[in-house]
């Protein structure tokens, strides 16, 4: 971990020194970016008191560092004994004195947060660089804490995380002064530390959370649709995931997998014969490209295919009867994981909804359609696998919390997949083939 007394000691000195010294401090310190950041910062306030306005900031930021090891950080590395100095001198000092303490107090928030902010490896695949969190920046954290109705109450709830994080956090310190359960501790940090690589601030995203069994969209930060979705079984896991909905598909075709086309389509073919695939339009194809060619379905060794002898690829073609619906959401990976319309809603009455093979089907998909395609032309024809491309791609993360906030408290729900309990690196996560 870096050292927050250092940098808070170089911008201190900067600051009492006056601005022009910060090209000279910058170099001896770990973030010279930072310093310079937090420079601009002040310079751009005139004067004006950030810490010691009128609310209690600068208690609310002592009081989230005294408690620094319910982030499993080590709060000696904090400089709290100098701040509370800083701080008394602020109050009842000169001007220097209360710049001195801004900038020492702005230094230390900013380190924090970072800490705080510092992605765990908690199992999370990024399949798409842009979906990783990016660090906490000086100049942006600063800027949206003092644009805040409330700098107290934006540093007091941490606003600068996903809310699912402070929420984690504040149950882990109740339960640590109350019962005290070993459990119960284990699993508040567990899910604590996954709530950390959640996105953060605002901008819009989808979180699909598996082990609740829910989607919900959030725009510009804030919650505005939530559905049902049917996740993996546990045999065929959805893995915790990041990435970026680029695109969508139309009348997708269904690509079945290898081993259901060897476990559900031959067996059926064996007995009921080839007419079983045109009543369910499926057909065999050369691969799974957008080229692909049909193979006559007459050609196949069926009865090798079900021994498991032979593979063979077969898509259902679009319409009623086809698993992914009428469109699918894309966010390229090597998984075949995606989200998907499906016509098979009974499932979403069910309260667990671990039946599929690892994609994430989708309660209200003709929704989320609107949600993230807003008033682009939809194609109307039939055309199998119309590409419909997003303006703005939309981050997508697949999570797994065993508990979370709903409605003022914390909600546990069952580990299905056994992830709790076991080292995630273990934890098989699904297959490359499509779903």
């Amino acid at each position: 971990m870096k050292l927050p007394a250092r940098l808070a000691l170089t911008v201190t000195l900067a600051f009492v020194m006056g601005t022009p010294a910060l090209a000279a401090v910058a170099a001896a310190v770990e973030r010279p970016a930072a310093v310079r950041e937090i420079g601009q910062f002040f310079d751009g306030r005139q004067g004006r008191a950030f810490w010691f306005a009128s609310d209690n900031a600068a208690e609310a930021l002592l009081a989230l560092l005294d408690q620094a090891s319910l982030d499993d950080l080590d709060a000696s590395l904090y400089p709290i004994a100098t701040l509370r100095r800083l701080a008394a001198k602020a109050r009842s000092g000169s001007e220097r004195d209360r710049r001195e303490a801004e900038a020492t107090f702005s230094a230390v928030f900013v380190q924090y947060a970072a800490d705080v902010a510092r992605e765990r490896n908690v199992g999370t695949l990024y399949v798409d660089p842009a979906a990783r969190p990016r660090p906490v920046s000086a100049a942006r954290l600063l800027k949206v804490a003092a644009a805040a109705p409330s700098l107290a109450v934006y540093v007091e709830q941490m606003r600068w995380m996903h809310p699912y994080y402070p929420a984690l956090r504040h149950a882990l310190a109740d339960e640590k002064k109350g019962t005290n359960q070993p459990r119960r501790i284990r699993l508040l940090a567990l899910n604590r530390d996954r709530a950390r690589v959640l996105p953060r601030g605002t901008g819009n995203y989808i979180l699909v959370n598996s082990a609740a069994a829910r989607l919900d969209f959030y725009d510009d930060g804030k919650l505005k649709d939530t559905m049902r979705v049917v996740v993996g079984e546990a045999a065929q896991q959805t893995p915790m995931m990041a990435g970026m909905v680029r695109y969508a598909i139309l009348n997708p075709y269904w690509h079945v997998p290898p081993d259901l086309a060897q476990t559900r389509l031959a067996p059926r073919v064996l007995s009921e014969g080839l007419i079983y695939l045109r009543k369910k339009g499926y057909e065999v194809v050369s691969d799974w490209s957008r080229t692909a060619k049909v193979i006559p379905a007459k050609s196949v060794d069926w009865e090798a295919v079900a021994a498991g002898k032979v593979e063979v690829k077969v898509r259902q073609r679009p319409g009623p009867l086809n698993g992914m619906g009428e469109v699918k959401f894309m966010f390229p990976n090597d998984l075949g994981i995606y989200l998907h319309d499906t016509p098979g809603k009974a499932l979403f009455q069910k309260s667990e909804r671990t039946f599929s093979a690892g994609c994430v089907r989708l309660e209200d998909a003709e929704g989320l359609k609107r949600l993230i395609l807003g008033n682009t032309p939809m194609a109307v024809s039939t055309k199998p696998e119309q590409y419909v491309p997003l303006s703005r791609p939309v981050p997508v993360f697949l999570a797994y919390l065993t508990a979370y906030p709903q409605d003022g408290k914390i909600v546990e729900r069952p580990d299905v997949y056994k992830r709790d309990t076991k080292d995630f690196a273990t934890t098989v996560v699904g297959t490359p083939a499509a779903r």
